[in-house]
């Protein structure tokens, strides 16, 4: 199903690895998760990125030239909305303690 996390990159896995799998993708990255087996889970975005340290970010960060305004503006208005950092975590744990992913 769908989920919301906070991302804050520029790169991104854009050609997916031999014997992986794709579990999770967005407009922007078509391979946000990764999973390898049953032993390597990767995500793009950042479950351990809280609204807080996003806005800290934004505010350190937000305005330098690299950064597209619009996705700056996006982030900063977006920026209060809940997330799904803690069923993420779950589904994580649960991966590493052998619980396949959908």
């Amino acid at each position: 199903g769908d989920i919301a996390l906070n991302c804050w990159h520029q790169d991104q896995v854009v050609s997916l690895p031999e014997g992986a799998r794709v579990t999770a993708s967005s407009p922007h990255c078509a391979n946000a998760g990764i999973v390898y087996g049953d032993t390597i889970y990767t995500l793009q975005p950042h479950p351990e990125l809280s609204n807080a340290i996003i806005h800290d970010y934004l505010v350190v960060r937000g305005d330098e030239p690299t950064y597209p305004r619009e996705i700056v503006h996006k982030a900063r208005a977006e920026n209060t909305l809940p997330n799904d950092e803690p069923r993420v975590a779950l589904q994580m744990a649960e991966f590493f303690k052998g619980v396949a992913i959908p």
